[in-house]
């Protein structure tokens, strides 16, 4: 089998994520070499997207792990999406996975996803189909390069479900979970996600209200994200949200105004063990679970 540093080039999207650092660590300390990894901090999905398919066919990887920087990776699941992609069929474009979504309460796809190298070229003919309003960028490149493929679409993409030897899974499914999405995030990025989300979700207000407040206590960060979600909510100007309606300058003023501090940076020496705040989260998620089909999981 192709060794991992042979196989995989990882690409981590950040637009100045509290965990950016801690995502490369966790990458190099289970075996990535530094080579093997570029961040890009592109602010438009569109851009990210086009500019990490054209770097991977630079860097002659037969495969792209594609991530976000507020994913926290289990330290084994670089190894295991290795093993995964020297397994695939010869057919496959890509292989899908899961993370536990802090503040969603479920395990859900979460835009990471690993590219066969060779077939990236037919993907970027379609980024000039992409554009900023297109939900779930990555999900949609990827049904259009399939289209191609004609009566062997549905083998040319993996769904980490069907690899039932990983673990953890979710209760209700087999679908892998490689790491907590959303946890350890500065309250800034958390309240602007919400804000989002509450501006463009209300139909989910009942679910999101309910399954905050539960965690509010315990737990700051959701004291934060209904506070955003509220104020999504009632902005009634039109979707996309304007960047100056949650700037960091109006974040203070709230935040001055709730007693909130921002969190500081992540230590350099500290170790984020995703397996850990998995375990803490899990026994409190799983609230929205039973929602799960009816969620637009672009959120």
């Amino acid at each position: 089998m192709t060794g991992l540093n042979d196989n995989i080039h990882v690409i981590i999207r950040s637009v100045g994520e509290r965990t950016t650092e801690a995502t490369h660590q966790i990458l190099t300390n289970n075996g990535l070499l530094q080579t093997n990894i570029d961040v890009i901090t592109e602010l438009s999905l569109k851009q990210s997207l086009r500019k990490s398919l054209e770097l991977a066919k630079s860097r002659n990887k037969p495969w792209l792990f594609l991530m976000d920087a507020d994913l926290l990776l289990f330290n084994e699941s670089i190894n295991m999406i290795h093993q995964l992609t020297c397994k695939a069929p010869k057919n496959t474009f890509c292989i899908k996975f899961h993370a536990l979504d802090k503040f969603l309460g479920v395990h859900r796809e979460i835009g990471n996803v690993c590219f066969r190298a060779e077939m990236i070229p037919k993907a970027l003919k379609y980024i000039p189909q992409i554009t900023e309003e297109t939900p779930r960028p990555t999900a949609r490149l990827i049904s259009m390069t399939l289209e191609e493929e004609g009566d062997d679409r549905q083998s040319a993409i993996i769904v980490s479900k069907s690899f039932k030897h990983a673990e953890p899974t979710s209760a209700s499914s087999k679908k892998i979970v490689i790491g907590v999405y959303g946890a350890e995030q500065f309250y800034k990025d958390i309240y602007r996600k919400h804000f989002r989300r509450g501006h463009k979700h209300l139909h989910y207000a009942s679910d999101f209200l309910v399954f905050f407040k539960r965690r509010i206590k315990e737990d700051l960060d959701f004291k934060v994200a209904l506070k955003g979600f509220l104020d999504g909510v009632l902005f009634l100007k039109n979707y996309p949200v304007d960047k100056e309606e949650i700037s960091e300058e109006k974040i203070n003023s709230i935040f001055k105004k709730m007693e909130i501090k921002e969190k500081p940076p992540i230590n350099a020496l500290e170790k984020l063990d995703a397996k850990s705040i998995y375990e803490k989260l899990k026994h409190n998620c799983f609230y929205l679970h039973h929602h799960h089909e009816k969620i637009d999981l672009s959120i």
